[in-house]
Parts: C-alpha cells; structure tokens; sequence
C-alpha cells in the first residue's frame, strides 16, 4: 500500500476567475502548487502526491507542464493524477513520461442504457491500454458504486456489475495490457456489501 497526498482544486476554464480558482497557463500559479506539493509530501512522508484538479480542458499546455515541474522537484516520489472522462488519449500520453499512474474517473457517463455504458468502458480501457503502452505510466479505471441519480449518473446503469464488464471487454480487445494497473471503485463508503461481492465475482484477473 502507498499513501499520497491529494491535492485538488478547481479551474479558471470550469467556474471562472475568483480566489479559489486555479489558472495552469501562469508559470507562477505552477510554482505555487508544486511547491505546497513537495512541503506536504516532505512533512507529511507520504509517497507521493495525487492531483485532482478539476476540469481541465483537453490539450492544456498548462498540465503537463505541471506535472514535468512536479517530477523534477519529486523525482524520487509517486505521481498519480485523477483525470475525467473526455481527455484524447493522445494527451493523456503527452505526459506520461512524467506521471506514473493515471485514475480515469470512468463516472458519469451520462448512459441511459446498459449496453452502451460496457461498450464505453471498453473503448476507454482498450484506448488507454494502447496509448499508454511502452510509457513508464499506468492506469486506473475509476468504477462507480455510489446511488446519486441525475442528469450524469444512472445507478441502474453505470454501476459495479456493467464496468468491470466493460473494462474487462476492453482487456479482451487489446494486444498487450501492460499499463493497466486495475480499478478503483468510488467510493469506499457508498459501497455495500452486494457491490463488493459484485468486485470479488466480477474480477477474474489477480
């Protein structure tokens, strides 16, 4: 097991200018991240730091340059990121060579049919298997297990059962799954006992 320290935010692209609002093009408001990242990983002796910085455009030149500066003042630590669904793969692997692993929080996918949301699953494992394959970084699939229903999210739909169906259609696709790592479900305390069940049948691979 390894602890990191996460560190998230929101950005100047999803609520505006404000206080609290994080702008990756300033090279300055990089400095100030990453240097939070080092004092609390440092202090704290965690292995690393987790950044869950929301939402970042696709293509930002701003992120990968975040996380170059934070591998550089990190170099002996883990980097993980959690990442939403939208991102090109050809982005995601932009930056791989600085991070070592990737949380693609695979949840609301807005789906209203079962059938769709495997289908969705398994194109984004089998997309990310290729795109990060031959880098030093993995990934993570993020699976729900929570009941929220809205406009995002259907639990009768995107739920335990049909994404390890999905991701494990997308392992069945592809020519080499080295980069994946696993999945991840979200969250802890919305799982119940049925759902960890669900896990421990549904998960073949050890």
């Amino acid at each position: 097991m390894r602890a990191h320290e996460r560190l998230g935010g929101v950005t100047v692209e999803q609520y505006g200018v404000a206080p609290d609002t994080i702008d990756l093009a300033k090279a300055d408001v990089r400095e100030k991240i990453v240097g939070r990242a080092v004092d609390v990983v440092k202090r704290g002796g965690f292995d690393g730091v987790h950044y869950d910085i929301e939402i970042v455009p696709d293509g930002h030149a701003g992120y990968p340059a975040l996380l170059d500066l934070t591998r550089a003042r990190l170099p002996d630590r883990q980097l993980s990121v959690a990442v939403l669904c939208g991102w090109s793969p050809e982005y995601m692997r932009s930056f791989a060579g600085s991070c070592d692993s990737i949380d693609l929080m695979a949840c609301d996918l807005s789906s209203r049919d079962a059938s769709a949301y495997v289908e969705q699953m398994a194109v984004l494992t089998e997309r990310l298997c290729d795109a990060l394959r031959g880098t030093r970084c993995r990934f993570t699939m993020g699976i729900p297990s929570y009941e929220e229903k809205n406009a995002q999210h259907d639990p009768s739909v995107e739920n335990v059962q049909t994404a390890l169906l999905g991701v494990r259609t997308g392992l069945g696709r592809v020519r080499a799954n080295d980069a994946f790592k696993g999945v991840a479900v979200y969250s802890q305390w919305t799982t119940d006992d049925r759902e960890w069940k669900d896990l421990e049948d549904g998960w073949p691979l050890r």
